[in-house]
């Protein structure tokens, strides 16, 4: 088998700290990684090669003591396995969204998991792409159509809420791009957003998600007037019945719908 780990570059968020280098050039000969602090002191830490090879990013980072991974070499069967065995934890999401990141050659990857509802990983690649699409929301412009499509979809809890967030960061994009004069969601995908989310509000849904979708609709009613009179009506509706966090939700849109 083919090392996906061969020159790995770890560091951490902030640019101003020490950046790490390891060199496994032949893990099957070797079971110890060398690790370069700046370009000055040099410290070995052992780490079994099926510990470089099989445990998720996050694990690699604190055998190492490290935080972040920055960019790794893997394969597309590596990549996989990383999403496979991520959690829900932040720090897990980050270490592999961060990777995407620096690495955008996967994130074609990471797309093609998330929107295949029938891999059984598919939630975590949405949980990753969240993470993702909050930073570099333009890089969603080339799945748009394909999105759109199969938001619908979705049936785990833990996907539609990743979901139903990363059309709220397209809705805000898309009315960036409109001040300038520019176009990013097309009317038919709009439609199909905003009627996914309306599902999502009305719907047996989680709380989360339908408050992603309770904003998305706050912000794409800001140029579609028919948006704030519906919206209004549902979410006044058996307003009582809901959990409080529904209910703050609901009160913070109704207050600038009137506004």
């Amino acid at each position: 088998m083919q090392s996906p780990f061969q020159t790995t570059e770890l560091g951490l968020a902030n640019n101003t700290q020490k950046v790490f280098l390891i060199f496994s050039p032949d893990y099957t000969a070797t079971r110890s990684i060398k690790v370069r602090e700046s370009d000055s002191r040099f410290v070995k830490k052992l780490c079994k090669r099926t510990v470089a090879l099989f445990q998720p990013l996050d694990v690699l980072a604190k055998v190492l003591h490290l935080p972040f991974i920055f960019r790794v070499r893997m394969n597309d069967v590596a990549f996989y396995k990383q999403i496979s065995q991520s959690t829900a934890h932040r720090s897990s999401r980050d270490c592999i969204s961060n990777f995407v990141l620096h690495n955008p050659e996967f994130f074609k990857k990471l797309v093609l998991v998330a929107f295949d509802a029938n891999d059984k990983f598919h939630y975590k690649a949405c949980w990753i792409l969240e993470l993702v699409i909050e930073a570099k929301t333009d890089w969603m412009t080339d799945y748009l159509v394909n999105f759109c499509k199969i938001i619908p979809f979705y049936k785990h809890e833990g996907a539609i809420r990743s979901v139903s967030k990363i059309c709220l960061f397209l809705a805000r994009f898309h009315l960036e791009q409109r001040k300038v004069g520019k176009q990013f969601l097309l009317e038919k995908q709009l439609q199909q957003i905003t009627e996914t989310c309306f599902d999502w509000v009305i719907s047996d849904t989680k709380v989360a998600s339908k408050v992603y979708a309770m904003y998305t609709l706050f912000e794409i009613g800001k140029f579609k007037d028919w948006i704030y009179p519906e919206l209004k009506e549902i979410l006044q509706k058996d307003f009582s019945v809901h959990s409080p966090a529904y209910q703050s939700a609901s009160r913070n849109i109704l207050k600038r719908i009137k506004s």
